[in-house]
């Protein structure tokens, strides 16, 4: 026979025999309480019009319907699940059929495709403006130690080939000197006064008169100051008047006095010329 949990109202099976014990009193396996076992028929009639079973039980069933409303509650509060990868920011005004459209879907002129020139190196009219520009730089360097490039026989060879061609036409190469400077001292002996000695020795084959010497003075910028050009009949009146020609591997010293308008002198640079120059 079929007895209730008064509760709970957990159904149990149980013999009528034992049903006809008076205050039977049996333990819920459910909810773990005690209650008067009595057939389903008996529980029945027994219960109150309301329907309640427990008061406890009612209590639990409204907390239960709480719960699942407020479940329900927070589903339809849950913000839609976003269908975009973009971030927030981005795709605040963006509508949602737009939001849904995946990016498959775009017609091709709406996809953009990478430009086949910005693969492409450097053109060929590149590569000659190079080219040209690197020629014209060239030139222009030549040009403006064209006196350093002659100096040289195997550059001022090719320019005298070329030069009927181009209708242009070469200076006399500057006569040379066969003077080496062995030795100098310059310094200073009152305001605008500087005594400068050198040693020099005469490098060719045979004997040859002494240099004109040519002195160029600078200041801390190497900015010229002053320039000037000693013949040998002028700075021999000072040294040895006597002496008019060295021989090969002769040396001659030289102490001389000079006067320079401007100062202060920091710098100062000797070059031998010819003495017919």
């Amino acid at each position: 026979m079929k007895i209730r949990c008064t509760h709970c109202g957990t159904e149990y099976e149980m013999e009528e025999e034992l049903l006809q014990q008076a205050d039977l009193q049996v333990a819920c396996s459910h909810c773990h309480k005690l209650f008067r076992a009595s057939s389903l028929d008996d529980f029945l009639a027994d219960e109150e019009p309301s329907g309640s079973l427990d008061p406890e039980m009612d209590e639990l069933l409204a907390e239960m319907e709480e719960t699942l409303a407020g479940l329900e509650q927070l589903e339809l509060e849950k913000p839609p699940v976003r269908t975009s990868s973009l971030p927030a920011a981005l795709d605040t005004d963006i509508p949602s059929e737009m939001i849904e459209l995946q990016a498959e879907e775009l017609p091709p002129e709406f996809l953009l495709t990478p430009s086949e020139k910005s693969h492409k190196g450097p053109s060929l009219f590149s590569y000659f403006l190079a080219l040209l520009l690197t020629l014209l730089l060239l030139a222009q360097l030549a040009w403006l130690n064209r006196d350093a490039l002659l100096a040289k026989p195997e550059v001022r060879a090719i320019a005298e080939q070329f030069c009927p061609y181009l209708g242009c036409t070469l200076p006399k190469p500057a006569a040379r000197s066969h003077f080496k400077l062995l030795d100098r001292r310059f310094e200073p002996l009152g305001p605008q006064t500087y005594r400068l000695s050198l040693l020099i020795e005469n490098e060719s084959a045979g004997s040859a008169p002494p240099p004109a010497i040519q002195i160029t003075f600078t200041d801390n910028q190497q900015r010229l100051i002053a320039r000037r050009t000693l013949e040998a009949p002028v700075y021999l009146q000072q040294a040895v008047p006597e002496k008019r020609a060295l021989k090969p591997g002769e040396t001659l010293e030289l102490e001389l006095t000079l006067a320079v308008p401007a100062g202060p002198v920091t710098g100062y640079e000797i070059e031998f010329l010819p003495a017919d120059a």
